[in-house]
């Protein structure tokens, strides 16, 4: 694959890495499941400089992360068991884990300079499954949950993401905030353009995106990124399982279409942040499912 400006962000990164090395773990297997990536991550991580405290939630599988009183910061395994189970090497795994959390902590402590001042500036897109709107506006029948544009089974949501918590922007929302639904669009995609430096893309033959385990999936409808990628594919397919969880390959590909399937069914079964099992082909200027 030819450069782009991900993928040289993604280099970048790993000069990072050789220059500030965390703890090296024994020798690192194939990860046998999720938990036990889950436990890979913890152990690294309580070795890291800044870091304070380090809790595995196995239930909500994440790893919960203090940088300090006021910084915490949740860690999914999804992107890092993708791509500990495709290396063959001790080292090249060694350095994956070191990566992926190195990414995530140099996210978590830039200073957030668009994230002070208006609210507006903390509104940014989602997926989920078309069901998680319902479910909620069920369960909760004073919520109104704003929803944007529909792909295949899931749609786009919109958060307001604040120091303390996430929450969903509602239909009264947009009336204190003196926005409408494509105001609000407009603004939603205009944060999450931020975080694009910081997007990196990893694989070899799977790729996929990596951000900071809650926002990858969010680029699925962000098609400055997939425009800049589709000349580099004969055929670009994707899926997202999870909402950290992009996976793209090329469907010309002998075997990749089958790869993808596997991926979305793995772990849109096991994750407790499922979005779709879906595969997606880009066709011309957007994606469309094929199943």
């Amino acid at each position: 694959m030819g450069a782009y400006p991900a993928m040289k962000r993604l280099l970048q990164f790993v000069l990072l890495c050789w220059l500030t090395p965390t703890a090296v773990l024994a020798e690192l297997d194939r990860p046998k499941s999720i938990e036990e990536t889950l436990d890979w991550m913890a152990e690294a991580l309580a070795e890291y400089e800044g870091v304070s405290n380090v809790r595995v939630d196995s239930e909500g599988r994440f790893v919960d992360v203090e940088l300090g009183p006021d910084n915490e910061l949740k860690l999914f395994p999804d992107n890092l068991y993708l791509s500990l189970t495709q290396l063959d090497e001790h080292d090249d795994r060694q350095e994956a884990l070191d990566r992926h959390i190195r990414v995530s902590i140099e996210a978590a402590l830039r200073d957030p300079e668009s994230h002070s001042g208006a609210d507006l500036n903390r509104i940014y897109p989602v997926l989920r499954h078309r069901s998680y709107k319902e479910n909620i506006e069920v369960l909760e029948p004073g919520q109104k949950i704003v929803a944007g544009t529909i792909l295949g089974d899931s749609e786009v949501l919109f958060v307001y993401d604040s120091e303390q918590s996430v929450s969903f922007v509602q239909m009264q929302d947009l009336e204190a905030l003196e926005l409408n639904r494509k105001s609000l669009r407009e603004h939603a995609y205009g944060n999450l353009r931020r975080k694009y430096d910081d997007l990196t893309i990893d694989g070899d033959g799977l790729y996929y995106l990596v951000l900071d385990g809650f926002y990858e999936s969010s680029f699925v409808t962000f098609k400055p990124l997939w425009r800049e990628l589709v000349p580099q594919f004969q055929e670009l397919l994707m899926v997202f399982p999870t909402r950290d969880l992009v996976v793209f390959a090329d469907g010309a590909h002998h075997g990749s279409e089958q790869a993808l399937r596997e991926v979305a069914r793995d772990f849109s079964s096991t994750s407790a942040y499922m979005i779709s099992e879906l595969i997606y082909r880009w066709e011309g200027d957007g994606w469309q499912p094929i199943d």
